[in-house]
Protein backbone atom coordinates (compact mmCIF):
# COMPACT_ATOMS: atom_id res chain seq x y z
CA UNK A 1 0.00 0.00 0.00
CA UNK A 2 2.80 2.38 0.91
CA UNK A 3 4.63 1.78 -2.34
CA UNK A 4 1.42 2.23 -4.37
CA UNK A 5 0.69 5.57 -2.75
CA UNK A 6 4.31 6.67 -3.07
CA UNK A 7 4.36 5.62 -6.75
CA UNK A 8 1.26 7.72 -7.42
CA UNK A 9 2.82 10.73 -5.69
CA UNK A 10 6.13 10.30 -7.53
CA UNK A 11 4.32 9.93 -10.84
CA UNK A 12 2.27 13.06 -10.26
CA UNK A 13 5.34 15.05 -9.20
CA UNK A 14 7.60 13.85 -12.00
CA UNK A 15 5.02 14.15 -14.74
CA UNK A 16 3.26 17.31 -13.48
CA UNK A 17 3.52 18.96 -16.89
CA UNK A 18 1.56 16.11 -18.40
CA UNK A 19 -2.14 16.81 -17.78
CA UNK A 20 -2.85 13.07 -17.73
CA UNK A 21 -0.40 12.40 -14.88
CA UNK A 22 -3.14 12.66 -12.27
CA UNK A 23 -5.55 10.42 -14.11
CA UNK A 24 -3.17 7.69 -15.23
CA UNK A 25 -1.61 4.86 -13.27
CA UNK A 26 2.01 5.38 -12.23
CA UNK A 27 4.54 4.41 -14.87
CA UNK A 28 6.92 1.47 -14.41
CA UNK A 29 9.81 3.75 -13.40
CA UNK A 30 7.77 5.45 -10.66
CA UNK A 31 6.54 2.08 -9.36
CA UNK A 32 10.09 0.69 -9.33
CA UNK A 33 11.48 3.75 -7.55
CA UNK A 34 8.67 3.68 -4.99
CA UNK A 35 9.31 0.00 -4.20
CA UNK A 36 13.03 0.72 -3.80
CA UNK A 37 12.35 3.66 -1.46
CA UNK A 38 9.92 1.65 0.70
CA UNK A 39 12.34 -1.30 0.83
CA UNK A 40 15.24 0.97 1.85
CA UNK A 41 13.13 2.58 4.57
CA UNK A 42 11.99 -0.79 5.90
CA UNK A 43 15.59 -1.98 5.93
CA UNK A 44 16.73 1.11 7.88
CA UNK A 45 13.99 0.53 10.44
CA UNK A 46 14.17 -3.28 10.55
CA UNK A 47 15.16 -3.41 14.22
CA UNK A 48 12.22 -1.18 15.19
CA UNK A 49 9.86 -3.29 13.11
CA UNK A 50 11.18 -6.47 14.73
CA UNK A 51 10.73 -4.97 18.20
CA UNK A 52 7.12 -3.99 17.48
CA UNK A 53 6.34 -7.45 16.14
CA UNK A 54 7.98 -9.20 19.10
CA UNK A 55 6.64 -6.91 21.83
CA UNK A 56 3.19 -6.02 20.49
CA UNK A 57 1.96 -8.22 17.68
CA UNK A 58 3.12 -11.65 18.86
CA UNK A 59 1.68 -11.39 22.39
CA UNK A 60 -1.67 -10.23 20.99
CA UNK A 61 -1.66 -12.97 18.38
CA UNK A 62 -0.79 -15.55 21.02
CA UNK A 63 -3.65 -14.38 23.27
CA UNK A 64 -6.07 -14.43 20.31
CA UNK A 65 -5.06 -17.96 19.29
CA UNK A 66 -5.25 -19.22 22.88
CA UNK A 67 -8.72 -17.70 23.35
CA UNK A 68 -10.03 -19.27 20.15
CA UNK A 69 -8.52 -22.66 20.93
CA UNK A 70 -10.20 -22.57 24.33
CA UNK A 71 -13.53 -21.58 22.76
CA UNK A 72 -13.25 -24.44 20.27
CA UNK A 73 -12.28 -26.95 22.96
CA UNK A 74 -15.16 -25.85 25.18
CA UNK A 75 -17.61 -26.11 22.28
CA UNK A 76 -16.31 -29.58 21.40
CA UNK A 77 -16.47 -30.69 25.04
CA UNK A 78 -20.10 -29.58 25.31
CA UNK A 79 -20.93 -31.47 22.14
CA UNK A 80 -21.73 -28.35 20.13
CA UNK A 81 -19.54 -29.61 17.30
CA UNK A 82 -20.90 -33.11 17.06
CA UNK A 83 -20.52 -34.48 13.56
Amino acid sequence: MASSQLAAALHEERHALNELARSTAPCANCRRDARSMVQASAHRHSQDITDVINQCALPRLSAYVEKNINLALNAATRGEWAS
